[in-house]
C-alpha cells in the first residue's frame, strides 16, 4: 500500500530554510552597521542599544520613532534596491528635517521584508543596500523580519518597511506638522534616566502573518500583534514603552480601519500604541487582504538583561502553555482547511468549540508571567516560541557547547495540533507550530518548584519539559 503523502510548511508557501539562508547571507552586512552603543543586534528576540552611550549622556532628550514603507511589484531588475533607498530616505527625511540639531542623531533601524515568495538573494541584496545607507548615516540595523505570505501578496508582490528611532532635544516636537505627528511617536527620556542607572533600549519588529485571513474582527489581530511583540522584548527583561503598527492593504475600507483602531485602543494596556495606515496598493495585495507589522520599544536595566549567557548544564526548562497557534503556521492551517474542505463554523467536540474559534484564539501575552518569574526566581533565559517552533527558538538562547533535552511526554499536545497533524499528515509540525508551549523559561534545578508555584498562582499552566546538557547539538527531543 503506498505511503500517504504528507504536507510541510513549504507546501503551504512558507520556506523557513530560505529565510535562514537569507539571514546568513546578510549577517556581515548587518554587523557592519553596528555602532559602539549596540549591545546586541540580530539573533536574539530583540536588538539592544545602550541608552547613555546613544544619547551621549545628554539630558532633556526625547526619542522620535517612525515607520515608513513601500509596496511594489518586484518584476523589474533592481526594483527592490531603489525601493530600499526610498524607504530609508522616507524614514530619515520624515523625521530628521524637523529635528536637525547638533544633538540629534539616529540610534537604530529595523526592517521588515514581506513577499509572496521569499528569495534569499533578493532579501540579502535588499539588506546589503540598507546596510550601505545606514552605515553612511551611522545608524545601526539592530533587528529585522522576513515574511513569506502568498495568501496576502499577489505573485511578485513585495513590501519593504523601515522603523527608525532618533534622539533629539524634546523641544523639537513642535517642528512636526500634523501629518508627521500622525506617524511619529515622541517619548521623553527624563523619566527613564531618573528610574534607571544604566538603561538599555530593546526593540523588535514583526508581523501577524496570514492569521488576518481568518479574522472575523481585525481588532483581535492587533491584539495578536501587540502580544507577540511584547513577548519578544519581555523575554530579555524589558518593560514595554511604546509600539507603532504599520498597516497596508489593497483598498482601505472604513469598517476595517475602524476595527483596527478599536483593536489598538483595547491593546494599549500593554504599551503606548500608534497605528499608521499606508497608501493602499491593489497591484501588490490580494483582494481584501491586509498586512499588520509592529515595531516595539522597551527598556531594561543593563545589569538585569536576560540573554541566556548564564545558562549551564543541569538547568531546567519550564514550558508555559500557549493559547493555540498564536501567530504562526497559519498558511499551513489554511491549506489543510482547504484540502479537507473544513468549515470554520463546524463544532468539534474534541476542541469544545468551532474550528474557527480555536484557530482565532488570541496570541497570549506572557508579560505578567515573565515579570513575576523575574521577581521571584533566578531566571537565566526565556524563549518566545514563534515561527520555527521549539526546534528553532529554544537554541537561540542556549550557549555554544550545550544542548536542551526536551521530553515531549511531559505535556499533552493540545487537540487542535493533533487534529491538524491527522488532517494534513504534516511532516514538520514541531518546526511549524508551538505544539502547546508558547514560552520557555530556563531556571536552576533548585528553582524549578518555586517557578511552577508562582505560575500556578497566576493560573498559568506550566510543565518541566527538559534539561540543559553538555553537548554540541542545540536541541534533542525524547518521547
Amino acid at each position: 500500500m503506498p505511503k500517504k503523502k504528507g504536507l510541510t510548511y513549504k507546501d503551504a508557501g512558507v520556506d523557513i530554510d530560505a529565510a535562514e539562508e537569507a539571514l546568513k547571507r546578510s549577517k556581515v552586512a548587518i554587523e557592519s552597521t553596528y555602532q559602539p552603543h549596540v549591545l546586541k543586534g540580530v539573533g536574539l528576540f530583540g536588538g539592544m542599544v545602550d541608552f547613555r552611550m546613544a544619547t551621549r549622556n545628554i539630558k532633556d532628550l526625547a526619542l522620535f520613532h517612525t515607520m515608513q514603507g513601500e509596496s511594489f511589484e518586484a518584476g523589474e531588475k533592481d526594483t527592490h534596491l531603489s525601493v530600499t533607498k526610498n524607504v530609508i530616505h522616507q524614514c530619515l527625511n520624515h523625521m530628521f528635517f524637523p529635528i536637525m540639531d547638533v544633538d540629534s542623531h539616529g540610534i537604530s533601524f529595523l526592517d521588515y521584508i514581506a513577499s509572496s515568495k521569499l528569495k534569499p538573494l533578493t532579501v540579502s541584496e535588499t539588506i546589503a543596500e540598507m546596510a550601505k545607507i545606514c552605515s553612511t548615516k551611522e545608524i545601526p540595523i539592530i533587528g529585522g523580519e522576513t515574511a513569506e505570505m502568498p495568501g496576502i501578496y499577489r505573485e511578485g508582490g513585495m513590501e519593504i518597511i523601515g522603523a527608525t528611532t532618533a534622539i533629539a532635544p524634546y523641544h523639537h516636537e513642535v517642528g512636526f506638522d500634523e501629518d508627521k505627528r500622525a506617524s511619529i511617536i515622541t517619548y521623553y527620556l527624563r523619566d527613564i534616566f531618573e528610574s534607571y542607572q544604566n538603561p538599555v533600549l530593546v526593540q523588535s519588529i514583526d508581523g501577524v502573518g496570514t492569521k488576518t485571513m481568518l479574522a472575523v474582527h481585525y481588532g483581535t489581530n492587533v491584539e495578536d500583534l501587540v502580544s507577540h511583540c511584547v513577548n519578544d522584548i519581555a523575554v530579555q527583561g524589558a518593560k514595554p514603552l511604546f509600539m507603532m503598527i504599520y498597516a497596508d492593504t489593497d483598498v482601505w475600507r472604513k469598517d476595517v480601519k475602524k476595527q483596527l483602531q478599536e483593536g489598538t485602543e483595547k491593546a494599549e494596556a500593554q504599551a503606548e500604541l500608534k497605528i499608521v495606515f499606508s497608501k493602499p496598493n491593489p497591484d501588490v495585495y490580494q483582494p481584501n487582504q491586509i498586512d499588520l507589522v509592529g515595531c516595539i520599544t522597551g527598556v531594561v536595566e543593563r545589569e538585569k538583561i536576560i540573554d541566556g549567557s548564564r545558562i549551564e548544564p543541569g538547568d531546567r526548562l519550564i514550558g508555559l502553555a500557549s493559547s493555540g497557534p498564536h501567530t504562526n503556521g497559519y498558511s499551513l492551517i489554511r491549506k489543510i482547511i482547504k484540502l479537507k474542505k473544513l468549515r470554520l463554523d463546524r463544532h468539534f467536540d474534541e476542541l469544545g468549540c468551532t474550528l474557527g474559534e480555536a484557530v482565532r484564539e488570541p496570541h497570549r501575552s506572557y508579560l505578567k508571567q515573565i515579570q513575576e518569574l523575574i521577581k521571584g526566581c533566578d531566571v537565566k533565559g526565556f524563549a518566545h516560541i514563534t515561527g520555527g517552533g521549539l526546534v528553532d527558538n529554544v537554541p537561540r538562547i542556549i550557549p555554544d557547547g550545550y544542548t536542551t533535552l526536551i521530553d515531549r511526554s511531559t505535556w499533552q499536545v493540545p487537540k487542535l495540533f493533533q487534529l491538524l497533524q491527522e488532517w494534513g499528515n504534516v511532516h514538520d509540525m514541531w518546526r511549524t507550530f508551538n505544539m502547546g508551549i508558547g514560552l520557555v523559561a530556563v531556571v536552576p534545578e533548585k528553582e524549578q518548584k518555586k517557578a511552577l508555584n508562582l505560575l500556578e498562582c497566576m493560573d498559568q499552566t506550566a510543565y518541566i519539559i527538559g534539561t540543559v546538557q553538555e553537548r554540541e547539538k542545540k536541541i534533542v527531543f525524547t518521547d
